[in-house]
């Protein structure tokens, strides 16, 4: 007897179009079934109409099950936009185990603390989505690891890089998602989630930036020595420039799009 496969469903929301995708949960993800629906209630990535973005989700479903027969009741939140942002935050904890040895429970702790370092006036209005470490520190020693579990020390200093959403933008769509009945069971950042699986190691190992092109929103993820550094989003994109070719050129905006993908 086989073993129950259970697929993953991801529902991704763009500036011009609401997508769901639903994933072979193995090692290399297949694109099962998938689903576009366009969006003009995403400005800068940020939702404004909560009841426009119910019904585009209860479209891409029902498209999806034109060729996808199982019951989707459950989904990932791939996030994006100017919702999303990046700080990165230090902290230490000591450690009074008597054996002197870090534990799990320890360095899950650390984290907490390096989340609850970051200034009120920062994370105010904002929940952290991703917590990636940097460096870790053992008596003021860096390590050559981001995992010091069973390694001993007095004191554990982690500096890590905190990735959040602003908290409306998220209730946002969580609230839609609900009514349209489906559960969310995990949250992610689009560019984080990209970088990490689709640039290649030996580039983040190197150092690279990379910059991706929305249409109202363009985001920068930078890695050194394979470690996140900085994800930043500016509420500038590919619209904009055609915006720029319509009045430089004097044309339409239609026109002007034109001649962005067709230069020659």
């Amino acid at each position: 007897k086989k073993p129950e496969i259970h697929n993953v469903t991801v529902l991704d929301i763009g500036t011009k179009s609401l997508r769901i995708l639903v994933l072979e949960n193995q090692n290399d993800k297949k694109v099962v079934a998938t689903a576009v629906v366009e969006t003009d209630y995403i400005k800068r990535g940020l939702v404004q109409d909560v009841d426009a973005l119910t019904q585009s989700i209860r479209l891409a479903i029902s498209q999806i099950h034109k060729v996808y027969l199982a019951h989707i009741d459950k989904v990932v939140i791939s996030l994006s936009g100017t919702a999303v942002g990046s700080i990165s935050s230090r902290a230490e904890i000591d450690n009074k185990h008597k054996t002197g040895i870090i534990t799990e429970q320890l360095v899950q702790d650390l984290y907490g603390k390096v989340e609850s370092r970051i200034p009120e006036n920062i994370i105010q209005n904002k929940k952290i989505v991703h917590t990636i470490p940097q460096e870790f520190r053992i008596d003021g020693k860096r390590i050559p690891t981001l995992h010091p579990q069973q390694l001993r020390g007095t004191q554990i200093d982690l500096r890590a890089l905190c990735i959040y959403v602003q908290k409306q933008h998220l209730e946002n769509i969580l609230c839609a998602c609900e009514e349209a009945d489906l559960k969310v069971e995990d949250v992610i950042v689009a560019e984080y989630a990209f970088t990490k699986k689709q640039i290649r190691e030996a580039d983040r190992l190197a150092g690279a930036c990379i910059v991706n092109i929305g249409a109202d929103t363009t985001t920068v993820t930078t890695y050194d020595e394979g470690i996140p550094l900085l994800l930043d989003v500016y509420p500038i994109g590919s619209q904009d420039i055609t915006k720029d070719l319509a009045l430089g050129l004097k044309v339409s905006l239609p026109q002007a799009e034109s001649i962005k993908l067709n230069p020659s």
